[in-house]
């Protein structure tokens, strides 16, 4: 079950008027001159609280919290691909893989000219951008994927795909970060990881019919694509790790090197960009680990919680006794926020992530959209230098108190997908609980 995700709701912008004053005064002098557009928080949030009349706080409101599974995320439009596996002492294994194609490097490519030549190898070379988690070896496959792909499919974490029976190419991995290889005119290229291939593999790319050459298309229905994995068996606690890798970098592509009959040698390339389809699957399990032993169940004293990136899990918080502050009447909500912690003591190897969001839900649950407050100045989300974050929803709190929106729990979730996780102290923890902060101004002159 795929959840569409609802476009924002629009709300015009409040300028409130500042220093009139000065303002008189000056356009006295400067009639001529354009008003400049406020870019302070607008709205009654943005007001110091100090100078609100009747001002109530509360940050007492019971949160129930459910870890759970998010059905899958679509990939497909990602900026970075991953491969690879590592075992987090929280979640348990967690597992990266990838499908791509290869398109062609030149559009008049003659085979009859390359049917003589002598294959010295094939290589994968994949231009590196990163890791999540150690540098630790790690062994890596690539299988020919065996049914057609297509531009205009929507590709998820969970859409795995009919491959080979057995890999075209296998490297075992350094521990080390790759290094800038330098290239034949003398510049160093991109790092990258390279997968030698298996030669046979290579011979049946040029050896086939040219009409598979005559165009991209015609091309990529023989030669479907490739999907890469990795293979680690008995990976320890703590090792491991998910590689990111650019794939529209001019550097990453396959390479044929070849010796012609006269002896000389060259290349062909076949190219991974951004009109290739390309998406990553993951694969987690947590069985056993500490996120899995909580995994779907509701909790009022949650002491932890976790969201988990690239179709992992993501936190549905509910608050059953938020209507409490309008027992005596309507109130005007003058900030609202929802503020908690990650714990960081694993954040050198496993850093949280850096930004979270908050979704709104439809009663079944399978309908999610984006809350009032998303892109609004208060709305925030990302991590502090402390592990803290902060999510201001003022305009969903306000929305739930008049009766305009269902208060069916907000969904915590993270969506760049690049495999990090956050372990949060949930509304159970001893030392930094999580907590909805209202402030609010009953509109009632008569507070009972």
């Amino acid at each position: 079950m795929h959840w569409p995700i609802r476009m924002p709701i629009c709300f015009k912008t409040f300028i409130r008027p500042q220093f009139i004053g000065v303002v008189l005064i000056l356009a006295l002098s400067f009639s001529c001159k354009k008003e400049e557009e406020n870019l302070l928080p607008t709205g009654i949030e943005a007001q110091p609280s100090e100078n609100l009349l009747g001002l109530f706080t509360s940050d007492t409101f019971q949160l129930t919290c459910t870890t759970q599974r998010i059905d899958s995320v679509r990939t497909d439009a990602a900026t970075l691909n991953t491969v690879g596996s590592y075992v987090d002492p929280v979640l348990g294994k967690v597992e990266a893989s990838m499908v791509t194609q290869l398109r062609l490097s030149s559009e008049n490519i003659n085979l009859a000219e390359l049917r003589n030549i002598r294959i010295d190898s094939s290589v994968l070379n994949l231009v590196f951008s990163g890791r999540y988690g150690s540098a630790t070896d790690q062994k890596f496959e690539v299988y020919e994927v065996t049914e057609n792909l297509s531009s205009s499919t929507f590709y998820y974490t969970s859409n795995f795909v009919a491959v080979s029976s057995n890999p075209i190419g296998i490297r075992q991995s350094s521990s080390t970060v790759p290094i800038s290889p330098i290239n034949e005119d003398g510049e160093l290229e991109s790092p990258s990881i390279r997968i030698s291939l298996d030669t046979n593999f290579a011979r049946k790319v040029i050896n086939t019919d040219q009409s598979n050459y005559e165009s991209n298309s015609a091309f990529t229905n023989f030669m479907k694509g490739i999907y890469i994995t990795s293979n680690n068996t008995n990976q320890p606690e703590g090792e491991g790790s998910i590689l990111y890798f650019n794939l529209p970098d001019v550097y990453t592509r396959m390479i044929i090197y070849y010796t012609n009959t006269d002896g000389s040698r060259n290349e062909l390339a076949y190219l991974i960009n951004s009109k290739s389809v390309s998406f990553n699957l993951s694969k987690m399990a947590y069985t056993g680990s500490n996120l899995g032993n909580v995994l779907e169940k509701e909790d009022a004293n949650a002491e932890f919680v976790y969201v988990h990136s690239f179709g992992g899990t993501m936190v549905k918080i509910e608050t059953p006794t938020l209507n409490s502050i309008i027992k005596n009447g309507p109130v005007l909500v003058n900030n609202a926020k929802l503020i908690f912690s990650a714990d960081t003591k694993n954040d050198n190897l496993y850093p949280p992530i850096s930004n979270l969001f908050a979704f709104g839900s439809s009663a079944d649950g399978n309908l999610l959209y984006e809350l009032p407050d998303n892109g609004e100045i208060h709305y925030d989300g990302a991590i502090n230098t402390s592990g803290g974050y902060t999510l201001g929803i003022t305009r969903y709190i306000q929305g739930i108190l008049d009766g305009k929106i269902e208060n069916n729990g907000l969904l915590l979730r993270e969506l760049a997908g690049a495999g990090a996780r956050s372990v949060i102290y949930g509304p159970g923890s001893s030392s930094s609980a999580m907590k909805l902060q209202i402030s609010y101004t009953p509109i009632s002159s008569e507070i009972k």
